[in-house]
């Protein structure tokens, strides 16, 4: 189901949603474009690494309620802790909230946060609008 969205009288905004071509990319730029659900990951920490490298320490502390960690499986336990995601025996589910971290960076709806290149933007814009095959540039 194609959605339309009239920006002008010629110009329109076409969505369709799912849709993600396969350009090559590596496994993680494959996951953060929302391409594999975050629960169908085998390994999910592999991907916190490149999650925090994108995004500014501030905005991860605000977000998350995380003040300092050391690596990756670190800010994973603080974060299982502080969400209080444990497995039996008091151990951190670090899978768990490296799902939930992957989640919120494919589905979450205030991404002011992100650091985004303006190449991807530029590409993700042109993939999503179209002009009507009758309008033409005077």
């Amino acid at each position: 189901m194609w959605q339309y969205i009239t920006l002008t009288k010629k110009i329109f905004l076409i969505d369709c949603p799912g849709i993600v071509y396969d350009v090559g990319d590596s496994e993680v730029e494959t996951v953060l474009k929302g391409v594999v659900r975050a629960e169908r990951l085998q390994n999910p920490q592999d991907f916190v690494g490149p999650i925090l490298s994108r995004v500014k320490k501030e905005h991860i502390q605000k977000h998350y309620g995380i003040s300092e960690w050391s690596s990756d499986a670190d800010f994973l336990s603080k974060l299982a802790l502080h969400k209080g995601k444990l497995l039996k025996g008091g151990e951190p589910d670090c899978d768990g909230v490296a799902k939930t971290m992957i989640y919120d960076w494919q589905r979450v709806s205030d991404r002011s946060y992100i650091i985004v290149s303006s190449i991807f933007m530029y590409l993700h814009i042109r993939r999503r609008l179209f002009y009507r095959a009758n309008y033409h540039f005077s």
